[in-house]
């Protein structure tokens, strides 16, 4: 017997989450505070209080019977479980426990969002919605990136929250090709999730509209990371072809419509020294001074989580560490080979290495590291498990695109740190949520019992 979920009955209350929890997601890119530093403290603080809040309503639903309570928790909840005993090991050893719960408090957001969408009867609803929801948002921030680049100030951020003008609301382009990066991947999913082939131009449309943005924000890792994640898409597609040859024609379509969009974004790129306004890729692919900090950064997180290897040095205190650790760096023999790395980072704080799995390993240790790797690899190979096992063409290529956005943030999280910032965040559980909707859910009713592929 496979052991998928039987969904509980939807009651009122449950039906009513299924519009919250997507307006939560909706909202927080967003939420624009101009108070504060930063576009994403405000969208924090939002999605930190909303989430809170929809998932006490939860917690008093399930008290009082409004809603099933889960009858069994999965896989993933254990291992999510062994991340947070990783993350509560590491707090005795910080040295300022108060900063590094305060500093949890995002990522604790992100499992209750996790839970609420994964948990509930009409999951399959609030996926939809979520996902619509940002993908039309996400359309809208690439306009006002592009906006943007060519003058048209629609936000008026302080100089020190931007590295180049393209940010829209999200206050920086790193941070914002974070968020149009995997939309590419599931506007390519919900193409073959509503098997309308005349949506094909649309879908095509807002592909290249997100990649046009991308390619103005000068963002590395998160190319590099649509790169493995088309080649993911490719290779996927065609190893499912030589298991089911009805996928044929979809794999070559998605061959054409990535040919077009790239067609697209050249002719863009081409376009734009025309208009006045050159895009300078060697410049920001070759910047000395970026790529040397990067280097060092990884650096220190390396060496600092070689010294507390076990449990690491304290969830979030890389950043207050740095300079200690740095100013002793330079003491050593091994300090003279970044004597010219200092210049250009003096004065500024790095608030993370820009690499999440050494981030994890230097704050978390072994332990932590090990969670991580494990709970994603669990995605990773359950996921393709589920697409390799799919009879119906259209639904596992809607799979197939979910796993490969997977690919591209976890790449983007060995450049970049995405799952410390808001919407990222939102990315992030949104993609792990399909994913387990796949592993999980009962099997389409033409499929037979034996092609389903969830795990227990």
């Amino acid at each position: 017997m496979t052991p998928i979920e039987q969904p509980a009955v939807a009651t009122r209350f449950d039906r009513i989450m299924s519009w919250i929890v997507p307006a939560i997601a909706a909202l927080t890119p967003l939420v624009i505070v101009y108070g504060l530093q930063r576009p994403n403290v405000g969208q924090s603080y939002f999605f930190i209080i909303a989430v809170r809040a929809a998932t006490a309503a939860q917690g008093i639903a399930w008290t009082l019977g409004w809603s099933a309570f889960p009858r069994r928790l999965r896989l993933p909840f254990w291992l999510i479980a062994l991340n947070a005993a990783t993350v509560l090991a590491s707090l005795p050893v910080s040295n300022n426990v108060v900063f590094s719960i305060k500093q949890l408090l995002l990522p604790i957001a992100g499992v209750l969002f996790f839970m609420l969408v994964t948990v509930s009867p009409q999951r399959r609803a609030i996926l939809t919605r979520v996902t619509l929801a940002m993908i039309a948002i996400g359309a809208v921030l690439a306009l006002v990136g592009i906006g943007q680049h060519f003058g048209i100030k629609f936000l008026a951020y302080s100089e020190q929250v931007r590295k180049n003008v393209v940010t829209a609301t999200i206050g920086h382009p790193n941070h914002l090709s974070s968020v149009l990066g995997p939309l590419v991947f599931f506007i390519v999913s919900l193409y073959y999730a509503s098997r309308r082939r005349g949506l094909a131009v649309p879908a095509l449309a807002l592909v290249i509209l997100c990649l046009c943005c991308i390619i103005l924000a000068r963002t590395r890792s998160i190319w590099l990371g649509l790169i493995l994640g088309m080649t993911a898409m490719f290779i996927g597609g065609f190893f499912y072809m030589l298991r089911n040859r009805a996928a044929a024609p979809l794999v070559g379509k998605a061959g054409i419509g990535a040919l077009v969009a790239i067609c697209g974004v050249a002719v863009f790129a081409m376009l734009m020294p025309v208009l006045g306004h050159p895009i300078d890729l060697q410049e920001r692919l070759g910047s000395k001074k970026e790529i040397s900090s990067r280097f060092f950064y990884w650096n220190a997180a390396i060496d600092m989580g070689r010294e507390r290897p076990i449990l690491g040095r304290g969830y979030a205190m890389f950043d207050p560490q740095f300079w200690t650790y740095t100013l002793n760096h330079q003491k050593t023999a091994m300090g003279k080979y970044y004597n010219d790395v200092l210049p250009a980072i003096s004065g500024t704080i790095p608030g993370h290495p820009h690499n999440e799995y050494l981030e994890v390993f230097c704050e978390q240790g072994l332990f932590g590291l090990v969670a991580l790797l494990a709970l994603m690899g669990f995605f990773l190979y359950y996921g393709w498990l589920c697409v390799m096992r799919e009879p119906d063409p259209d639904r596992a290529m809607q799979q197939l695109a979910i796993w490969c956005a997977l690919v591209l943030i976890l790449t983007d999280a060995m450049l970049a740190f995405p799952w410390r910032l808001p919407v990222s965040l939102v990315m992030l559980t949104l993609t792990l949520a399909w994913l387990y909707e796949f592993i999980y859910s009962e099997p389409d009713p033409a499929c037979s019992e034996s092609c389903s592929c969830s795990c227990s």
